[in-house]
């Protein structure tokens, strides 16, 4: 599993846009093979910073998205809106599991 974590402020006054383009577009990324799951968050303590959670099958599904002009797209609609790009990370695992929830 290829997990890819994304972190970035955006401009104050956008996040309205931001949300609406995130809604469209993350139903397209999460359709594309070997794409696990999206999560996106926000900080509680700067609403305007973006914490994004892309899981994938492997580092292909991942490289292949990020090739893709799906994304190529989502970088041109994004780019007005983001202040500054804070983190790009890839975590690599060998192996995962499921965790019972804390209150279970």
């Amino acid at each position: 599993m290829v997990v890819r974590h994304v972190q970035y402020t955006v401009k104050p006054g956008k996040m309205d846009e931001y949300w609406r383009l995130q809604e469209e577009y993350a139903g397209r990324f999460t359709s594309r093979e070997g794409f696990g799951s999206l999560k996106v968050f926000v900080d509680p303590k700067n609403p305007n910073s973006v914490f994004s959670f892309a899981e994938f099958d492997n580092e292909q599904a991942a490289d292949s998205l990020q090739e893709s002009e799906l994304m190529k797209e989502w970088g041109t609609v994004l780019k007005p809106l983001v202040e500054r790009w804070d983190l790009y990370k890839q975590y690599t695992s060998c192996e995962s599991k499921s965790l019972r929830p804390l209150n279970e």
